[in-house]
């Protein structure tokens, strides 16, 4: 059996993380971690969100909190199963299923 979490911070601690763990020197809206002891194991991971960072995105698509907090999560989870953004076409991908399962999620509950 696998087991995600969800931990919602503020944008002072994803920083600290995403500098301590990746070595990136910033805030981000999502990080994850995956925890899964192998390719055939079950998932197990860590999804980090910065409210702070939902807030502004979700201001500049002009979505709810909600609904961006809830891309964000998606997003991580994506990229627990495997998906990568480094390239604008993997980004793309990424981004394009997301919005395919949280439509999915709002249609069928």
């Amino acid at each position: 059996m696998g087991a995600l979490t969800v931990v919602c911070i503020d944008n002072r601690r994803i920083r600290r993380i995403n500098r301590q763990y990746l070595r990136h020197d910033h805030a981000t809206d999502v990080l994850a971690f995956d925890l899964s002891d192998g390719p055939d194991a079950p998932i197990e991971g860590e999804i980090y969100v910065s409210l702070e960072m939902a807030a502004r995105q979700a201001r500049e698509a002009r979505v709810t909190f909600t609904n961006e907090v809830l891309r964000l999560v998606a997003h991580g989870f994506l990229h627990l199963l495997g998906f990568d953004d480094s390239t604008a076409s993997q980004r793309t991908l990424m981004l394009d299923t997301g919005e395919k399962y949280l439509a999915a999620a709002e249609r069928d509950p």
